[in-house]
């Protein structure tokens, strides 16, 4: 058979394996045994990993290979060989198989005991439909037609001898391959990003369509916008708590909770970056800003506006909407309220009004023609974008 693993079902040889196949078993079915005398291989040792047609039909099943999609894509391959581009896989000559002449060809073939050195079957129809379609596709169809008693193997004994292929038997090589599926699963899935409600999720993704458009399905803002009956908490704290619940389900995204960047907001998060998070996960603020060192607030008792450094008091995401946002009718910055504690924010019609404008001039802006740069002052929330792409660079030395 060569320097290969290899998937058998009923000691049947059906595929040569690969690292997508070993991550649909379990490190409790890794099995290291000694061979009958009777059976001439390069190795005295069985080793590889053993389960069930049920197991691995389950997990495929979990992971979204359901019955009905390996059929379609059984029926999607055949429908290609009618085709003059691709047409059937090379050396095939004879008519085109249906899915149930596939299908009748698999029962029949797990149900007999073949030489795992020769062909699937003596006119090769299985080898050639497998040959282009995805393995976890195939296991699907083999295992829903395998008897509930058989044992299905991932034979990895080639690897354990010879010149080439040195293979460290204590090592827990089923763990490993889903370990790097799911760090595969992470670095291509989008990026998700929470944050403290719907308003914040709305206007960020406009803006990043209109200050970063080629990140569409790439950075994803969580969808805060479901019906009444189903509609998430608002709030940092609820942030936390949503953050929270992504790490406990294993949510396999790479993810940011990112929040205002005012007190609420760094107090109701303390807990959660003091405790400490995954590697895939980010708790983050939105960053400090040169315009917001110098911000006019009304303090408590205040007559007239007081310049004051708000970053990490007071910087909620109307602060982030741009210069041209926060400019009254009056040509000047509308002033922060704020309390004695230093935190605070617009009154709500104000703010209202800023989300309002907001969007319009994110509209305004799509609407344009290609090419056009935007109006107006995107810095502010081009950096929160920036720092989201960014979020996950190395530290600095």
């Amino acid at each position: 058979m060569g320097h290969y693993p290899w998937l058998r079902i009923a000691d049947y040889a059906v595929i040569a394996g690969t690292n997508d196949l070993l991550a649909l078993f379990t490190e409790a079915e890794r099995q290291h045994l000694p061979l009958p005398e009777q059976e001439e291989e390069d190795t005295d040792w069985w080793f590889g990993y053993r389960s069930t047609p049920r197991a691995l039909r389950d997990r495929l099943q979990a992971q979204g290979m359901t019955a009905d999609q390996a059929r379609y894509d059984l029926e999607q391959e055949l429908a290609r060989w009618s085709q003059p581009d691709p047409g059937p896989p090379d050396g095939w000559t004879g008519p085109i198989p249906s899915a149930e002449d596939v299908l009748e060809k698999i029962t029949e073939s797990i149900a007999l005991p073949y030489d795992p050195l020769e062909a699937l079957m003596d006119d090769g129809m299985l080898d050639t439909v497998f040959i282009r379609m995805s393995e976890r596709t195939v296991l699907r169809l083999l295992v829903d037609r395998a008897p509930e008693t058989a044992v299905v193997d991932l034979d990895l004994s080639q690897l354990t001898g010879g010149c080439c292929f040195p293979y460290d038997m204590d090592k827990a090589r089923a763990a490993d391959a889903r370990a790097d599926q799911l760090t595969a699963g992470r670095q291509l899935s989008p990026l998700l990003v929470l944050t403290e409600g719907a308003t914040d999720a709305r206007l960020l993704t406009k803006a990043m369509r209109v200050t970063h458009p080629h990140l569409s399905g790439f950075v994803s803002f969580l969808d805060f916008d479901l019906p009444a009956s189903g509609r998430p908490e608002g709030g940092a704290s609820a942030l936390a708590k949503t953050a929270t619940t992504f790490i406990a389900a294993g949510v396999v995204n790479r993810f940011i909770a990112m929040a205002d960047n005012d007190l609420p907001a760094h107090q109701a998060l303390a807990k959660l970056k003091a405790k400490g998070v995954p590697g895939h996960c980010r708790i983050l603020h939105y960053p400090p800003l040169p315009l917001l060192a110098e911000y006019p607030t009304l303090p408590p008792g205040a007559s007239a506006p007081v310049l004051a450094d708000v970053n990490g008091s007071a910087g909620t995401l109307e602060l982030y909407l741009g210069r041209d946002v926060l400019t009254g009718p009056d040509g000047q910055l509308v002033p922060l309220l704020l309390n004695a504690a230093g935190a605070g924010g617009f009154p709500s019609k104000d703010k209202k009004a800023m989300q309002d404008k907001f969007e319009r001039k994110c509209d305004a802006a799509l609407a344009a023609p290609p090419g056009t740069d935007p109006e107006g002052d995107w810095s502010a929330v081009s950096a929160i974008i920036d720092m989201i792409l960014h979020a996950f660079d190395a530290p600095s030395a």
